[in-house]
């Protein structure tokens, strides 16, 4: 008996050594694929969950992008703002940085051949969708004169629907807190699928991190209108007029096959 419990303290003091070791791996694997070298830029913080809102329409001088995904390369009209996505506190979890905002920009592109059965895997389980065609441009912005800091990504969004075959999502509940509100909201289904991305040859690397936002149609109370300010690579101090939730953006990995990463991430779980 005596050999039996000197055995599990021993593996329960090793477990406690190699904790912190497994979640940097994790969270390394998680960012860019593989493990970093000493010489690799730092892995990125973790997503934040985000919370979207409607942006009524407003004038935009149309501009052009170069987008690169994991999905492709191509060309892109950047219409006018729709979205304002606030980080937001999820069920208690907290929030990474609360300076981190999105934008979504309207977009219109070429021909986009779909993609079938993409396997998305977050904390709501696991889906299979089929990416339909690209829909918006999410850009890092600071809100109401507060500076956004850096690093966030890009990211290309695309409407999706569910996979011939594949189960209908179960409706759930969430609460949710951020800088508009606090409440409870009902998560009815996936609707988008939000790709880090290159956009203008700004960062390489972003079509390899692994990190998605899948973003989910949300139903609640009613929300009131409000007015906000955003700055970000296509203007400074825009007023932009909030009018409606829309999507809660969950932290997603998509088509997740590495072995690696599902060994790390189950020793991560465990040591929890």
């Amino acid at each position: 008996m005596r050999d039996r419990r000197n055995l599990f303290v021993g593996a329960t003091l090793l477990a406690v050594i190699a904790l912190p070791g497994a979640r940097l791996l994790t969270r390394i694997v998680t960012a860019v694929g593989e493990p970093q070298t000493a010489s690799a830029a730092p892995p990125l913080p973790p997503l934040d969950h985000f919370e979207c809102y409607e942006l009524k329409p407003g004038f935009f001088p149309n501009t052009s992008a170069t987008v690169q995904d994991q999905f492709g390369t191509m060309s892109e009209m950047i219409r006018f703002p729709r979205r304002l996505c606030n980080p937001t506190n999820k069920n208690g979890e907290g929030i990474t940085d609360p300076t981190d905002h999105l934008v979504g920009y309207i977009v219109k592109g070429p021909k986009f051949t779909q993609r079938t059965n993409q396997t998305i895997k977050n904390q709501f389980g696991k889906t299979l969708v089929d990416v339909v065609r690209p829909d918006l441009l999410m850009v890092p912005t600071s809100k109401d004169g507060v500076p956004q800091l850096p690093p966030l990504d890009h990211f290309q969004c695309y409407k999706v629907k569910r996979s011939k075959g594949a189960p209908k999502f179960a409706k759930l509940t969430a609460s949710i807190s951020n800088q508009f509100e606090t409440l409870t909201v009902t998560v009815v289904k996936p609707i988008r699928l939000c790709a880090p991305a290159n956009k203008n040859n700004e960062d390489p690397t972003a079509p390899t991190h692994r990190e998605h936002l899948l973003c989910y149609k949300t139903t609640g109370t009613p929300f009131g209108q409000s007015t906000h300010t955003i700055s970000n690579q296509f203007g400074q101090n825009a007023a932009v007029t909030v009018i409606k939730r829309k999507e809660l953006c969950v932290p997603s990995l998509k088509n997740y096959g590495s072995p690696s990463r599902a060994f790390l991430e189950k020793v991560s779980s465990l040591l929890e």
